[in-house]
C-alpha cells in the first residue's frame, strides 16, 4: 500500500522528515511526498470542486498507483471543514490551526492520514458525536484538541472491522493504525513535535535496540529464562542480564548505557518477593514509562500462594497474572510489550 503527500504553496511542512518518521514505524504502508508546490487561489476556494479541479493532470493520473494521496493547504474550506475527499485524494485545510490547538501541525498532518485511512478502509463508522475515536466527524473543530490528546479507535469501529474482514493484510494495516494512534497521542500530550522523535527506536537492523527488559529477583532466574524463550519464539527482542553483560562488568552502568533503548519493562513478583536491587531497576524504568510512554507491566509469577505487596508506583499499572491460564499470559505479555493484542 503506497501513500503520497503534496502540499500548497501556502504550506509549510518538513515532508521528508514526516515521510522518513512514518516509513520508519510502520510496517505495511509506504509513503513518499513531492516537492512540486500546489498554487490555489484564494478567490477560488469556494468549495471542494474547486479546489479538485485545480490540481494537476498529472495528480489525478498519479493518483491511480497510491492508495492515498494527500494535499495539505492553510487555505479554507466553504463549510470551514478540515477535509475534502474526492476519490482518494484528499485535500486537508490547516485554516486556523493556532487558534484550534497548540499540538504541532505535524502530529496533525499524522493524526488526519490515520483518520483518511481508516475511512478508505471501512475500518469503523464515523460518530455524529465526538467521543475521542479516529472517526468522529469534526464538525466542530474546536474537538481537534482533545481528539489528537486521546487518538484511539474505539471498540465498537475495531470490533466491526476485525468481525469482517478476512484478510490478513487488513489487519497488517490496523496494526500500523494504531501506531500511528499511540504516538500522536503520547506525543500531543507529552506537548512535543512528532518530528523531535529518536527514530533509533525504530530501526530493525540495530542490534542495540530491545522490545523488553525482564527485571527479577535472581531467585527466580530459571523460570525467568523460560518466559524469556517464549518471548523470543513470539520474535520479541529481550534484555536479560546474564546474555547482554560481559562478566566482570558492573550490571548497573550497562543497564543505565541501555535502558533508553529498550521499549518496555516486564517486572517479575514471585514467593520470593522483590530482589533487592530490583527497586533501582523499576525506578529507573518507571521514570522512563513517565517520560516517554515505555510500558512498565508488572507480572505475578505462578509460584504466588497470594498476590505480592508490589511496590507503589507499580499498583496502577495492570498486572498479567502467570496462576492463571485464561487469558494466556505470555500473549498478554506480548500485548504489553508490543502494543498489539
Amino acid at each position: 500500500m503506497k501513500v503520497k503527500f503534496y502540499k500548497g504553496s501556502d504550506f509549510e511542512a518538513n515532508l521528508k522528515k514526516i515521510v522518513s518518521i512514518l516509513n520508519s514505524i510502520s510496517s505495511h504502508i509506504t509513503f513518499e511526498y513531492s516537492t512540486e508546490p500546489i498554487n490555489f487561489d484564494k478567490n477560488e476556494l469556494i468549495c471542494s470542486t474547486s479546489y479538485h479541479e485545480k490540481l494537476s493532470e498529472k495528480i489525478h493520473e498519479e493518483s491511480k498507483d497510491y492508495f492515498v494521496i494527500l494535499v495539505l493547504t492553510n487555505n479554507r474550506y466553504y463549510n470551514n471543514f478540515f477535509i475534502e475527499a474526492d476519490s482518494n485524494i484528499s485535500i486537508i485545510s490547516f485554516a486556523d490551526w493556532n487558534f484550534l490547538t497548540d499540538i504541532s501541525k505535524n502530529i496533525g498532518i499524522i493524526f488526519f492520514l490515520t483518520s483518511i485511512l481508516c475511512n478508505e478502509m471501512h475500518i469503523g463508522e464515523t460518530h455524529e458525536k465526538s467521543i475521542g475515536c479516529i472517526n468522529d466527524f469534526l464538525w466542530d473543530k474546536r474537538f481537534i484538541d482533545v481528539s489528537m490528546r486521546s487518538a484511539y479507535l474505539c471498540a465498537d469501529c475495531k470490533n466491526k472491522f476485525l468481525k469482517n474482514t478476512l484478510n490478513k493484510f487488513e489487519e497488517h494495516i490496523l496494526d500500523d493504525i494504531s501506531t500511528f494512534l499511540d504516538l500522536i497521542s503520547q506525543y500531543s500530550r507529552a506537548g512535543k513535535d512528532i518530528l523531535e522523535m529518536d527514530l533509533s527506536a525504530y530501526d530493525k537492523n540495530n542490534e542495540n535496540i530491545f522490545d523488553v527488559f525482564l527485571c527479577h529477583n535472581s531467585e527466580d532466574k530459571p523460570q525467568i529464562k523460560e518466559i524469556g524463550k517464549q518471548l523470543k519464539q513470539l520474535g520479541i527482542k529481550v534484555w536479560l542480564d546474564e546474555e547482554q553483560i560481559r562478566p566482570g562488568t558492573p550490571w548497573q552502568v550497562e543497564l543505565e548505557k541501555n535502558i533508553a533503548n529498550i521499549r518496555s519493562a516486564l517486572v517479575f513478583a514471585g514467593k520470593n518477593g522483590i530482589g533487592p536491587w530490583q527497586n533501582m531497576e523499576i525506578r529507573a524504568f518507571l521514570s522512563e514509562f513517565v517520560n516517554s510512554g515505555c510500558p512498565v507491566i508488572p507480572v505475578i509469577l505462578e509460584n504466588c500462594t497470594e498476590v505480592p505487596e508490589l511496590p507503589l508506583f507499580l499498583r496502577q499499572m495492570t498486572w498479567v497474572d502467570m496462576r492463571k491460564t485464561d487469558p494466556n499470559p505470555i500473549s498478554q505479555m506480548k500485548w504489553g510489550i508490543t502494543g498489539k493484542r
